[in-house]
């Protein structure tokens, strides 16, 4: 069920770190899942409006991973909605076709030096997120 498949995550994710690998690449083997971006949050804006902690942050690619530093807008409401790359200076483009992932698939954000994972409360500007 769900509390064994979280143990087994956590569990990649300790022996990753205890053996120097890469503890988000755990997370993603573990859960056959994949990496949008691993970068630095650049700006973050939340409220609670109507009872829902409602919101967006950005995160910057690091320029080792992405050389094109590409920037990524992540909307929230309680959770992650979806993620947009931007492609223009409008930081509000919601442009269709620049749509990576949104729910109902499970979008998560973690740290990119413990793989521990990072909620929506926690965000802040500057961590290093995958």
């Amino acid at each position: 069920g769900s509390l064994t498949r979280c143990y087994e995550i956590g569990n990649a994710v300790l022996r990753a770190r205890r053996a120097n690998m890469d503890p988000v690449a755990a997370v993603v083997e573990k859960t056959d899942g994949r990496v949008v971006v691993r970068g630095k949050i650049t700006e973050h804006r939340m409220e609670i409006l109507e009872g829902f902690s409602r919101g967006m942050f950005m995160v910057q690619a690091f320029a080792s991973v992405d050389p094109a530093e590409s920037r990524y807008r992540v909307h929230v409401q309680n959770e992650f909605i979806c993620c947009f790359r931007v492609c223009s200076n409008d930081e509000n483009d919601s442009d269709p076709d620049n749509l990576v992932v949104c729910a109902p698939h499970l979008i998560t954000t973690v740290d990119v030096e413990t793989g521990y994972p990072i909620t929506t409360e926690e965000l802040r500007v500057g961590q290093r997120v995958a």
